[in-house]
């Protein structure tokens, strides 16, 4: 099962606005859901604000935010191509 926090879905469309995908959020969560088992996460926003604290080499909102969900899930990676939550986050995975 691949989780995916709903901060993900943000991100995506205002990278979508600023074409640096080519699709929508929509489109691409669709396919995810069809093809990976995609399942939102439900931890609250509370324990992952409060988790993020932690998130200190990025002042990026959506990485700390992202990062600090995954810190929460018991062996959980976090899929990415980010460079810097590839350098400083050892969870992460390309």
């Amino acid at each position: 099962m691949v989780i995916y926090s709903p901060m993900v879905e943000l991100e995506l469309h205002y990278l979508y606005e600023r074409n640096r995908i080519p699709c929508t959020p929509d489109e691409i969560l669709s396919y995810l859901l069809k093809t990976a088992f995609l399942q939102v996460s439900n931890i609250s926003f509370s324990q992952i604000t409060k988790k993020a604290k932690e998130v200190y080499w990025t002042r990026d909102p959506f990485d700390c935010i992202i990062t600090a969900e995954v810190m929460l899930i018991a062996n959980a990676y976090l899929i990415t191509k980010d460079k810097e939550i590839l350098t400083h986050f050892e969870r992460a995975i390309c």
